[in-house]
């Protein structure tokens, strides 16, 4: 199935789904489905859905169920890893449309749903490409993490345009290899108490 028409059904099958939920307690729209792979090259479908309505009403554990139910509609359209939905404010929408983001407390509640197993294919039992999945979650979580602190260090806030350029480029900069390798040096282990043993 051509790329295109793939996200297309699968956009399609998250409206679904949400209006099942939902019904009118939210507006949604617009719904971005892009293709992603990961650190094994395994494919999946990362998606933006965008809101209108109270936050509050927005129960996680509704939000985390429409990943497994997404799930073997992903794989039939050729994307077997866990498909991730980030829900995003319609008043946030904007900025992250020229540049889509990552919130790393999405990254980190797919990652321990993952871990625990409430999130998979047979819930309460993980598979190692789950796991998998879930370490590699955390771990951007941090990556983004460090990566927003740097540019909110090295640049500042966000005001004006000159300035969300700087941000995002700064941002951008971070190297995985650089940050990875830092992590694992002896004496920032040793700032957090880590001994190499137990790294």
């Amino acid at each position: 199935m051509v790329v295109d028409e793939a996200t297309e059904e699968f956009k399609q099958r998250i409206q679904g789904l949400l209006h099942e939920r939902f019904r009118n307690e939210f507006e949604f729209g617009p719904i971005v489905v892009m293709p992603r792979f990961d650190d094994d090259g395994e494919g999946y479908l990362h998606s933006y859905i965008v809101f209108q309505g109270d936050q509050q009403k927005l129960d996680p554990r509704g939000t985390l169920r429409l990943s497994n139910l997404l799930w073997s509609h992903a794989e039939e359209l050729g994307y077997p890893g866990v498909p991730i939905q980030l829900f995003v404010k319609r008043s946030e929408w904007p900025a992250l449309e020229k540049e889509p983001g990552v919130n790393p407390d999405d990254l980190i509640e797919i990652a321990e749903s993952l871990a625990s197993g409430r999130l998979g294919h047979q819930v309460g039992k993980p598979r190692q490409a789950e796991l998998r999945r879930s370490v590699s979650a955390a771990y951007y979580a941090l990556f983004h993490t460090l990566a927003g602190n740097c540019a909110d260090l090295l640049v500042g806030g966000r005001s004006s345009t000159p300035i969300k350029q700087a941000w995002r480029q700064t941002y951008r900069a971070l190297d995985h290899g650089q940050v990875s390798r830092q992590c694992t040096e002896r004496r920032f282990l040793r700032l957090y108490g880590i001994s190499q043993s137990s790294s």
